[in-house]
Formats: structure tokens, C-alpha cells, sequence
């Protein structure tokens, strides 16, 4: 923001890293602002059978409806866009982007390289389903080259993913692998997703599947208790009601996988726990 610069000066900002996104509203103060340093081409590849990569150029910055994107795959122009500053590319190739703003004239933004190669792992299926109290993942790849494995990892918002497993991949091959891997205390809703390692560090994540398990069966332990217990199978943060015999509700809590809540206030006898959809059984015994 120039603003508290006087009308008189002389605001020359070339030979930096400003973007369009300030410049659009603060141009008629601007007297140089040219030659600015390359930004980012950021890029997503989802692991999949699509081999599609998707470019974002959105480090120009800027109204996207003032921008034209040229996009460029080994020095030569393939694509040019106005319909805002990303673009799904098949690999492999080397990918830059030009930006241009219709109210910054005579200004051209230009990404940096970025080399996108062909998917080291060809991944065909994701599913996952649920089966006696457990939930049971497969998928399959058509071919890998430097697969070292795959993390499994596992949500109950979508957005906040923890590992619950490794499965080793097949390394080097063009033939049909097949992997499986057994959720055995899963959330009433889980989404599941791979992630997977190349042996020289790099990764890569498949697309998300989603498996409910309907009245989950809570797992509690220990069973008996005596003074404490730990709930798991139920998503973190969730309500939860330690029911009697008459069905009263004698105590409550909120959830939380892998730490133990008091039952001490609780008389000796069998108990029923709800959380979400899931329920179990609980027996304090002294």
C-alpha cells in the first residue's frame, strides 16, 4: 500500500518480487515496475490411473477476470486461458506459465520451470469397505517403478489425515500388484487415503475413499474397568453417554482416541456407551 506517499514522488518498485494483486489498485502511482522475480508454478499430481497434472499459477496474483495465462510445455505455447490461472496437464514435460494483467500494462509475470515426469506408480483402484466390525481396504496398480510403499492414512474430517499403516510396494515392475490393508478399529465414518513413497523420498497421494460402518461397535478397554477406560472407534471430540441398566444416562464426556476417562464415579455393574453411531458394552467391577 503507497498510499501515504506523496502524489509527487517519484515510486519505482522494478527489479523485485511484487505480484499483480498490489499493483492492480496502486498502478497510477506507480512510475517503474517492471523485470520482477519469477514465481512459483505450483503443481499437483494425484496418484491415479489419469496420469493428470494440475498447474496453479495463482503466486501471480491478481483479479483472475483481469489475467491471461499463456501456458508453455518445453519452450513452446500449447495453451493460452482467461478463465482464471490453473490448467490440467498430462506429463511429462517442462511447464512454465506467462501472466499478463489488462490493468497492469506492459508488465509480463513468468513462472519458474517445473519439470513434471512420468507417475512412478499406475494406480487403478481404491476402494474400501466395511465387514465385520472392521474395515478392509484394496487397490491395485498396473505398474511401479521405485515404490518403496505405501502409508495409509486415515480421517474422520477429510482434511486432518493420520498414518495407521504401511504396506510395502512391488519396487520395480509392469505387471499387476494387488495390496490390501485391515482397519481393525475403525471410525463410524472414515476416509482413507494412500500416500505413496518413493525409495529417493518422494511421494505422492491417491484420491480419497469414503467407508461408513453404520452402528459402529465401540472398543473399550480395559473390560472390566475399575477406575479409568479408553474408548476408541468413534470419532475424536464426539458426545459421549455411559447409559445403566434403565437406560439413564449416568455420565458424560467427549471422546478422545487413546486417552482414558474417569469411571470412578460409577457403581459397580454393567453399562452401555454411545458415541455417534457407535455403542458398547462396559462392566466396572471392584
Amino acid at each position: 500500500n503507497i498510499l501515504g506517499i506523496p502524489v509527487s514522488a517519484d515510486v519505482r518498485i522494478n527489479n523485485n518480487a511484487f505480484n499483480f494483486s498490489g499493483m492492480e489498485t496502486n498502478i497510477s502511482r506507480l512510475d517503474a515496475y517492471g523485470n520482477q522475480k519469477k514465481f512459483k508454478l505450483e503443481v499437483e499430481i494425484a496418484l491415479g490411473g489419469d496420469e493428470a497434472a494440475s498447474l496453479y499459477a495463482e503466486h501471480a496474483g491478481g483479479t483472475a477476470s483481469n489475467n491471461t495465462y499463456k501456458w508453455y510445455k518445453d519452450g513452446t505455447l500449447f495453451r493460452t486461458t482467461t478463465n482464471g490461472g490453473n490448467y490440467i496437464v498430462v506429463p511429462t514435460g517442462v511447464y512454465r506459465v506467462e501472466v499478463t494483467n489488462s490493468l497492469v500494462p506492459g508488465l509480463t509475470l513468468v513462472s519458474g520451470d517445473e519439470v513434471i515426469a512420468a507417475m512412478p506408480v499406475t494406480l487403478v483402484s481404491f476402494d474400501g469397505k466395511h465387514e465385520s466390525n472392521q474395515t478392509k481396504l484394496t487397490w491395485k496398480t498396473t505398474s511401479e517403478t521405485n515404490n518403496k510403499g505405501f502409508e495409509i492414512e486415515r480421517s474422520a474430517d477429510a482434511r486432518t489425515f493420520e498414518k495407521i499403516g504401511f504396506v510395502d510396494g512391488s519396487g520395480d515392475t509392469k505387471e499387476d500388484q494387488f495390496y490390501h490393508f485391515t482397519d481393525l478399529n475403525p471410525l463410524a465414518t472414515g476416509y482413507y487415503r494412500l500416500k505413496q513413497l518413493d525409495y529417493d523420498g518422494q511421494f505422492e497421494y491417491s484420491k480419497i475413499t469414503t467407508v461408513k460402518s453404520g452402528n459402529a461397535v465401540l472398543k473399550m478397554y480395559p473390560n472390566p474397568a475399575t477406575n479409568e477406560v479408553t474408548v476408541s472407534g468413534v470419532e475424536e471430540g464426539q458426545d459421549l453417554h455411559i447409559l445403566n441398566e434403565v437406560g439413564r444416562v449416568v455420565l458424560k464426556a467427549q471422546t478422545a482416541n487413546g486417552k482414558p476417562m474417569s469411571v470412578r464415579a460409577l457403581k459397580p455393574g454393567l453399562y452401555v456407551i454411545r458415541a455417534g453411531a457407535g455403542t458398547g458394552r462396559l462392566l466396572i467391577g471392584r
